[in-house]
């Protein structure tokens, strides 16, 4: 008699048991696609548009979204189109949206080494890479040479100025290639492209000191040291 108590007890308990893991689980699984679902909302903000500088647009500026901001990206025909922030050092941004919040998708952000203006030969900027073409998952895209010939064109806004973008290159390198890495001086980037890059189409003025280019990259996988870079020129108009 007692026995039977005993074990219809034991298996109560393990009912009630299994029936705690499996609630903790449903509760860790709804947490976790409601912590993707912000992740994803951060990532593809559409109101941030309203700070977007256009030559007819008396609406917010991009300092009154944040000091910190300092350009827009636009790229024709895909999904970046953010702002463009830059912060005391380059772990600033890295989980840190535009508005200043904690965010797992963090923002655009250029190197903290370049000028504001973009007036260095080289300038750099990182982006997460996410899921869904969003942030810097977008360059994934420009590995298809048929797709990057396609979608070559876009602008970037930059203290007062509006530069045409035209991008000329794509490579896949190690963070510690410090010609792509070390922005400021382009000239040994320029060569490195030439003959590394895995996808390469020299302006007819790529030859000019006067040239600017902008590189920006993003990580191909949380556990490795491999970068995608896509570059571009800069030129005023």
């Amino acid at each position: 008699m007692w026995a039977k108590r005993i074990i219809r007890g034991i298996h109560r308990l393990l009912d009630e048991l299994i029936l705690l893991f499996c609630l903790n689980l449903m509760l860790l699984g709804g947490y976790a696609l409601y912590d993707t679902a912000v992740i994803y909302h951060h990532a593809s903000d559409e109101t941030l548009l309203k700070y977007k500088p256009e030559s007819n647009d008396a609406g917010p500026s991009l300092k009154e979204l944040s000091e910190d901001a300092v350009a827009w990206l636009t790229i024709e025909g895909t999904t970046i189109d953010y702002p463009v922030m830059q912060g005391r050092d380059n772990m600033q941004y890295i989980n840190q949206d535009p508005h200043g919040a904690f965010s797992l998708s963090g923002s655009i952000f250029l190197d903290c080494r370049n000028r504001p203006d973009f007036r260095d030969s080289y300038s750099l900027l990182y982006g997460h890479h996410m899921e869904g073409g969003h942030m810097f998952g977008a360059l994934d895209a420009f590995l298809d040479e048929s797709y990057f010939r396609k979608h070559r064109r876009g602008t970037l806004t930059a203290g007062g100025r509006k530069y045409q973008l035209e991008l000329i290159a794509v490579m896949m390198t190690d963070v510690t290639e410090t010609a792509v890495f070390e922005p400021g001086e382009g000239r040994l980037l320029r060569s490195l492209l030439k003959k590394s890059a895995r996808i390469y189409l020299e302006p007819e003025w790529a030859g000019s000191d006067e040239t600017r280019i902008l590189g920006m990259s993003t990580c191909t996988d949380a556990m490795n040291e491999e970068r995608l870079v896509v570059f571009g020129v800069l030129t005023e108009g």
